[in-house]
């Protein structure tokens, strides 16, 4: 048994040099400015978000993240899902109560921990999640639109046979499309589209890697903050975007 163990970690070990030999997957340390040309242009700051994913019940660290994006004064705090372990109301009640008492705007993606309780019944739902935050896409957009170049949120109601427009620069979304992502269609449409960065959660492992075709679109994975099944330090991550559309993302650990 042990050595079937340690045949399968070799394998695992192998597989990610692999890929990052040939760099499918590129891991830097944060903070990441991107185009710092444009950056050093006009550092004046448009908005700032804080990006939180993968809590999983550990609500101290989430409160944690929530006092430091507060000082980081950032506008919006965007969670990329799994706030709970199994997405019973009960886990759901509480982490909404710590993202309320913070008084920080915020968004809430559902991860795929919020339908497990459903599963175990035989029928995945999330009922319990749109009964406490509502309605909500499996995605997000930030958007720029109008003459003047004003952002704002908005929740994407198209789905993966839509387009996106000319506005969009961010997609925020729960598990990655790239390099290892499993929504191909999606995938397409972010690279024929102006989206210049993709934001995701769910690997519990903060990593930043180039489109392999589309050299301008980057794709994040935001760090966890739950302690558990988590190889770094728990963290997150403040995303910083400027008047001139440049935009950096700093990573904080706990």
């Amino acid at each position: 048994m042990k050595i079937q163990a340690l045949l399968i970690a070799v394998c695992l070990l192998g597989l990610f040099y692999h890929f990052y030999k040939n760099k499918y997957i590129q891991i830097k340390n944060l903070p990441i400015t991107t185009n710092s040309n444009v950056e050093l242009a006009n550092p004046n700051i448009k908005m700032t978000i804080a990006l939180i994913s993968d809590s999983h019940n550990n609500n101290n660290n989430l409160q944690t993240a929530l006092t430091i994006a507060k000082k980081k004064k950032a506008d919006f705090v965007i969670h990329l899902g799994d706030l709970t372990n199994v997405g019973t109301k009960k886990e759901l009640e509480n982490a909404k109560m710590v993202l309320d008492n913070s008084g920080l705007k915020y968004f809430v993606l559902p991860g795929d921990h919020e339908y497990y309780v459903s599963e175990w019944n035989g029928v995945p739902s999330i009922s319990n999640f749109t009964s406490l935050f509502g309605d909500t896409d499996s995605w997000l957009v930030f958007s720029q639109s109008g003459e003047n170049s004003n952002f704002e949120f908005l929740i994407a109601k198209q789905n993966t046979n839509s387009n996106f427009q000319n506005g969009e620069v961010f997609l925020f979304t729960h598990q990655p499309l790239y390099p290892l992502g499993k929504d191909p269609d999606l995938l397409e449409k972010v690279r024929n589209s102006n989206i210049k960065a993709v934001f995701s959660g769910d690997l519990h492992f903060g990593s930043k890697t180039i489109d392999s075709v589309r050299s301008s679109l980057t794709h994040f994975v935001i760090g966890a903050l739950a302690k558990e099944r988590n190889l770094q330090s728990p963290r997150f991550s403040i995303l910083r975007i400027y008047e001139d559309g440049g935009y950096n993302l700093e990573e904080i650990i706990l």
